[in-house]
């Protein structure tokens, strides 16, 4: 039996498991803007707290990365802080949207010819279904586009923290 104190600690880390799952689907989703830079500056010190423990120095690195990020732009007002903004929308842009981005379906790399609706993509609508979410018609992406797998895997830490409520 899990004591009352695990039982809160888990749903903790399962309400906290959704929000980054939440961020990385607007990551993968939307260019970046005031609610992008809100959600990173909350979670940075998370990041930090989380990776203090681990002997895996890219982790580290990139956790106080994000601090620096969001301490560098919160410091900007003005004019600094739109040229910031533009800088991080182009290379955002450059990233996740010209032809020759990085590909955002899990199919593309699962699938020996590199395309879209292989495998992977039954793999996830049969997911999907089985966990009882539908795609939004508001969607034009495919259920394996990463952001779509993300807002996926934040459904279930949503209902693992809400089974633990309950229990």
């Amino acid at each position: 039996m899990i004591s009352d104190s695990d039982t809160a600690v888990l749903k903790d880390v399962h309400s906290a498991r959704s929000g980054f799952y939440t961020f990385l689907c607007r990551v993968f989703s939307n260019v970046p803007d005031d609610v992008f830079y809100k959600m990173l500056t909350d979670m940075a010190d998370r990041l930090i707290v989380l990776t203090e423990g681990t002997d895996n120095k890219d982790l580290l690195e990139g956790a106080r990365g994000v601090a620096e990020f969001t301490a560098r732009r919160n410091k900007l007002a003005g004019r600094e802080l739109a040229d910031f903004d533009l800088d991080t929308a182009r290379q955002y842009t450059t990233l996740f949207c010209l032809t020759n981005s990085v590909p955002t379906e899990e199919s593309v790399y699962t699938s020996e010819e590199h395309r879209e609706k292989g495998d992977s993509y039954d793999r996830m609508r049969a997911l999907f279904r089985k966990y009882g979410m539908e795609k939004s018609r508001k969607i034009s992406e495919n259920e394996d586009f990463i952001s779509y797998e993300f807002i996926f895997m934040a459904k279930l830490a949503a209902d693992c923290a809400e089974e633990l409520e309950e229990a």
